[in-house]
């Protein structure tokens, strides 16, 4: 008999699994004859039903996997092992909220917990700071139009005993955050820059924004993971250098004045984009709002049914007869869905383009020997004493103290882009770039080790 192990895959907020397609062909181009493994790609929770919120999305998310592990534990040649975790953006939460219910009904018992890796996940919840007019406007938009999901991101739902659901996934005394201290690792894939959806603070579980300077940074990246930072420093000023590092700089420098042309002519072609587009930038954005308030009205009906059911058992069933119905629909009716969401998906990226092109960072590559050096790369003692703790919420100081209870391998990803969060994953074709393969490619190499 073969024993298998399952690896799960997750897409995020208003996805399908198309977005999780190129890290699924990653992970079957390197596996050999030896590797067995069964892939579950989620298409459970995709479009619409993303708004529902983490415990409902995450409810799906269990049924999904109890029936693929039937399916292969009922075939008399195969058996579940291990089980690998990989949640993109939401992704990543449902997945936490799946490992509690399952757990607690038993089913690592017999099934090994091994990895459970997030790529830009908001673990702390998406509540920004309320420093300008468009942050409380943005706080505000996220928590009131994207139904229950909205809500919990932005901490103002009450989940239970007036916490909000991401407190409760984080409390070390409930079976969200024990069961996931079982995994033999655990991961998450951190964009620095140019993730105006998932910045790099919540990604990371940081109460300080280490990377808020990223202009005065001087950043090292691996030889090998070519958007894997390896060490962050303060720039230094010429007069702070020794001999030997004015050496290494100028080594460094001697090939910038290309780059500098290169990032002009980006910033030049951002500014026309904008002159031609910002008119436009105003109705698309109201275009946006409308369909997603009214995805957002649909989904609040849509599961006012499920939590008026008299019991957790009525409610599960419900779950399930809508996972069988959903998953038996017609291929037509998927496909034009996808199309629908494909569709937000581009608007609300146009809503996003950056007003100034990516900051002119100094990087140079970095030969590491080992790949644990990648993992939890610490700010210099200088940037500490410049970077100032954030004014995060009671609720968000409090999650981060009790995730950093448990042990995580935190990856520092710089994607130099327009979107480094779709890229970062290779969500779509036009998103991938040398940084998001790099990110990928560190995780599938990694991926094996840990199994």
């Amino acid at each position: 008999m073969t024993q298998v192990t399952l690896i799960v895959l997750q897409h995020g907020l208003w996805g399908n699994k198309n977005h999780m397609r190129f890290i699924r062909k990653a992970i079957e181009e390197a596996c050999d004859a030896s590797d067995a493994i069964d892939i579950l790609n989620v298409d459970i929770n995709e479009g619409k039903y993303t708004y529902d919120g983490i415990d409902v999305c995450g409810e799906r998310l269990v049924q999904k996997i109890r029936d693929r592990v039937d399916e292969l534990n009922n075939n008399k040649d195969t058996q579940v092992e291990g089980v690998v975790m990989v949640g993109y953006s939401l992704g990543g939460l449902m997945l936490r909220y799946a490992i509690g219910v399952l757990g607690k009904s038993g089913f690592f018992d017999n099934i090994k917990p091994l990895l459970y890796v997030t790529f830009a996940t908001p673990h702390l919840g998406v509540r920004r700071e309320p420093k300008s007019t468009f942050l409380k406007f943005y706080n505000y938009i996220t928590g009131h139009i994207l139904s229950r999901t909205g809500e919990q991101l932005q901490l103002l739902d009450d989940y239970q005993h007036g916490l909000p659901i991401l407190s409760v996934l984080a409390d070390p005394k409930r079976e969200f955050h024990q069961y996931l201290s079982r995994f033999k690792q655990r991961r998450t894939y951190a964009n620095v820059a140019n993730d105006r959806t998932v910045p790099y603070w919540t990604a990371a579980m940081e109460i300080t924004n280490h990377f808020e300077i990223m202009k005065d940074l001087d950043i090292s990246v691996d030889s090998t993971y070519s958007s894997i930072i390896t060490a962050f420093d303060l720039l230094q000023h010429d007069e702070d250098k020794n001999d030997d590092s004015t050496t290494t700089k100028t080594t460094t420098r001697s090939a910038r004045p290309s780059k500098k042309r290169k990032r002009s002519k980006d910033g030049i072609l951002v500014k026309c984009l904008l002159v031609v587009f910002s008119p436009l930038l105003p109705v698309v954005a109201l275009l946006a709002l409308l369909y997603i308030g009214s995805q957002g009205l649909m989904s609040r009906l849509r599961v006012a049914r499920l939590l008026a059911a008299s019991s957790s058992q009525k409610r599960q069933q419900l779950i399930q007869s809508e996972t069988i119905r959903r998953s038996s629909k017609s291929n037509h009716s998927t496909i034009l869905e996808e199309e629908n969401q494909e569709v937000l998906v581009d608007t609300l990226d146009a809503t996003n383009i950056p007003t100034n092109p990516s900051p002119a960072v100094n990087m140079h590559e970095e030969t590491t020997k080992k790949r644990s050096s990648l993992y939890n790369v610490m700010p210099s003692e200088r940037i500490t004493k410049v970077v100032q703790p954030m004014a995060l919420s009671v609720h968000q100081i409090q999650m981060q103290k009790h995730l950093d209870q448990l042990e995580w391998e935190r990856v520092l990803v710089y994607i130099r882009g327009f979107n480094a969060h779709a890229s970062i994953v290779c969500r779509e074709r036009r998103f991938v770039n040398d940084g998001g393969r790099a990110a990928i490619q560190h995780f599938v190499d990694t991926l094996f080790a840990a199994c």
